[in-house]
């Protein structure tokens, strides 16, 4: 039985986060409770802290690990300035949560030219986040146009 070479159950494409401070455990529930991640997977390392977690959304994965020098692979940045983009149910009502559960807002819920209502957060673990709930469906034509009403 072969397998594939890349995986038919999700998205190809996986953030991976590595979390500051020993608070891998502390960011995966919040992304739980907050974002509607599911767990999948756990793995501690020797010392305590988390060695990879695993978060599903619906199709798409999230990959995430407490920070450390010894598992960090050469040429990465430090952890800190990664960026996601979730889409979500309600932008203003996930915004707002987050915001008061120590996310700090880094652009207000605005409507946008391509047809979705975004806003952009710092999650408390160093890690940016564009939330995003789509309201209209536009072809690239209608996109261009409305880019150009803006000039």
């Amino acid at each position: 039985m072969s397998v594939p070479p890349i995986p038919t159950h999700h998205a190809p494409l996986i953030p991976n986060l590595p979390i500051r401070d020993g608070r891998c455990a502390e960011a995966i529930d919040w992304y739980c409770r907050h974002f509607g991640a599911a767990q999948e997977m756990r793995i501690p390392s020797d010392d305590g802290t988390i060695a990879h977690a695993s978060l599903s959304f619906g199709i798409s994965r999230l990959y995430l690990s407490d920070f450390s020098p010894s598992r960090q692979i050469v040429g990465l940045p430090e952890p800190g300035g990664f960026r996601c983009f979730l889409f979500v149910e309600d932008v203003d009502a996930t915004n707002a949560a987050v915001l008061a559960e120590g996310a700090t807002q880094v652009m207000a819920p605005t409507t946008m030219f391509w047809g979705d209502r975004i806003a952009v957060i710092a999650d408390p673990f160093g890690h940016a986040w564009t939330l995003s709930t789509q309201l209209a469906t536009l072809s690239e034509a209608e996109i261009l146009e409305r880019m150009r009403d803006l000039r």
